[in-house]
């Protein structure tokens, strides 16, 4: 997992290979966040994103072990507490580097949010490893602490970095979980290849679903209907919390609307099924287009206004 020599990465190298990565991945969400954040500070967000971009990829990564994987976040929860604790720690990596970087713009410039959502991030990424020992299902208080963590690190990050002289903690109520929930099932086919089943243990009993055969279980299908219908409320939830929040906040949040609700209707339009992934009916992708954009952008409307 070594990819590269940490001592050969200067800053300005770093700022460049991170944001590179950030532009790639998230092509939309490196655009907006230029609009937003100022290049002095943006650079830290992107070293955040690319490390744990990294952690991420090394966790869903089918060619390592689940030993691997449990040394491998182990050790990297141990080598964030020892930087931040100012211990003489040497990064292996150049996606090392950059946590480095970023956890001594945390300390210099007082913002210990950064250190605080830097290890939610880390331990929720830690369950998904653990949660391989049990065929990879949480149980639902489980599904809902991993989805806490991952969510109120992200809305922290980008609360502390779009708004970085704003106090946040219990002045907003967090965001997330429409674009978790909705994520899990864009992501649906891709995390069971790699051993994660986005369906809690409960709900794959209650609805009696035949994991194995998913595509063609009936029970998936009803289970995808109710969940489909949850998303639309917790979107509805969702506009009402942005309402209250400052502006650039309301623009970060609510641009992605639009891309995750065609994601979704898709999944509605073929049947409530994943079909959608190799299917292509012109009048099925231009309605699921026409209804993501009406719905996104009535969305918009209601937050900016």
């Amino acid at each position: 997992m070594n990819t590269g020599n940490y001592k050969t990465v200067k800053l300005s190298l770093a700022f460049r290979l991170a944001e590179n990565l950030a532009r790639k991945r998230s092509p939309k969400a490196w655009l907006i966040l230029n609009f937003l954040i100022p290049r002095a500070r943006l650079k830290y967000l992107f070293f955040c994103y690319a490390y744990l971009r990294w952690v991420d990829d090394v966790i869903d990564n089918k060619a390592v072990g689940k030993d691997e994987k449990k040394k491998f976040i182990n050790e990297q929860i141990e080598l964030t507490l020892s930087i931040s604790n100012g211990k003489n720690v040497i990064p292996q990596t150049n996606q090392e580097a950059f946590l480095f970087y970023l956890i001594s713009f945390a300390i210099i410039n007082n913002k210990l949010q950064l250190l605080n959502e830097l290890e939610k991030m880390l331990s929720a990424m830690k369950m998904d490893v653990q949660r391989l020992e049990y065929d990879g299902i949480f149980n639902k208080y489980e599904q809902s602490s991993y989805i806490s963590l991952q969510t109120g690190a992200m809305f922290g990050f980008v609360h502390s970095f779009i708004q970085p002289n704003d106090i946040y903690s219990g002045k907003y109520q967090r965001l997330g979980n429409f674009f978790w929930y909705a994520g899990a099932l864009r992501d649906f086919k891709k995390d069971l290849e790699c051993g994660y089943i986005n369906i809690s243990k409960e709900d794959l009993i209650n609805y009696e679903i035949d994991i194995e055969h998913y595509n063609k279980d009936k029970n998936l299908k009803k289970w995808l209907k109710d969940r489909v219908a949850q998303l639309f409320k917790l979107l509805e939830n969702e506009v009402k919390i942005l309402n209250d929040m400052p502006f650039k906040i309301r623009l970060f949040w609510s641009i992605a609307y639009p891309f995750y609700l065609h994601k979704i209707i898709r999944i509605k339009m073929y049947g409530h099924t994943f079909d959608y992934e190799t299917k292509f009916n012109l009048i099925k992708e231009t309605k699921s287009f026409m209804a993501a954009l009406a719905l996104g952008t009535k969305a918009i409307i209601k937050i900016m206004l």
